[in-house]
């Protein structure tokens, strides 16, 4: 009976400690890849930390300890429900059920604190972008917003903000759709030459992948432009779905793209950060 015990709770603790590494398998999730800049929403986050690092610091003893009183009554409980047949148990099978004790504390925090973002729909009718699906230039003028000094926001000329982040959105579920499918040729065609390989190697490691994008929403971050390139980051915020995992998560990312000053020149990938902890 113990050894039943010990094996059970084995598995239970590589059961979960493995959940999140199955999860959140599509196109630029868990990784910051190529290029990085200061935005608009890197910048509010890191004011955010600065002001709270104290309050986090106390709250993780206070949760350290109580996931390891939590891991000891889960074990107490344990040893209880099995009466005689648990006597004889060493001090090692003790600490492993205390140890699942702690780890399903900890999973069951998390999934209990895990922000839900506020539905926004996202449509995919619009203006049709030409360029192999990549997002285009439009002739109508876009004005800025306010911002921090120290993140630029210059839009190029005669930019159409408004198509341009609704044509993201759009882009965004193709891409997603296309990771679904294994559809390489189709993705390589949004990134950065200096990309697709480390893509192609990340999607081979993943597997089978089905996500679905419930919905998403989009803002511009950052902007600037001069006489050789446009750059342009753009936040991606929603919710979608892992059919494997029955699973919905969070999207919070941002993808940095560029452009050539050229003609007919399509928008690139150059990099994404995964902002969901």
């Amino acid at each position: 009976m113990k050894n039943l015990v010990i094996m059970l709770t084995l598995l239970s603790v590589l059961f979960t400690a493995s959940f999140d590494a199955q999860a959140r398998k599509k196109f630029g999730s868990k990784r910051t890849t190529g290029k990085t800049e200061q935005t608009q929403t890197t910048q509010k986050q890191q004011t955010t930390d600065t002001n709270t690092v104290t309050a986090k610091k106390t709250s993780s003893k206070k949760g350290i300890m109580a996931g390891v009183l939590g891991g000891l009554l889960a074990g107490g409980l344990i040893a209880a429900m099995m009466g005689d047949d648990f006597e004889g148990v060493q001090l090692l099978e003790i600490l492993l059920l205390a140890g699942l004790g702690f780890l399903l504390f900890k999973f069951i925090r998390s999934a209990m604190r895990k922000n839900q973002p506020r539905p926004m729909m996202a449509t995919a009718q619009g203006q049709a972008y030409a360029g192999q699906g990549q997002w285009q230039q439009s002739s109508a003028s876009a004005h800025s917003r306010p911002q921090p000094s120290s993140v630029p926001m210059q839009m190029p000329p005669n930019f159409d903000q408004v198509g341009f982040i609704r044509a993201a959105k759009e882009h965004y579920v193709t891409i997603q759709q296309a990771w679904n499918d294994n559809n390489l040729d189709l993705v390589s065609e949004y990134l950065a030459p200096e990309l697709i390989d480390e893509f192609k190697a990340l999607r081979a490691e993943q597997g089978e992948v089905l996500t679905e994008v419930l919905f998403v929403d989009a803002n511009i971050v950052r902007a600037s432009c001069d006489n050789n390139v446009w750059a342009i980051s753009i936040h991606f915020s929603g919710q979608y779905q892992d059919r494997i995992a029955h699973a919905k998560e969070r999207i919070d990312e941002i993808w940095h793209m560029e452009r050539q000053n050229a003609d007919s020149a399509p928008w690139l990938i150059v990099g994404t950060e995964d902002l969901v902890d």
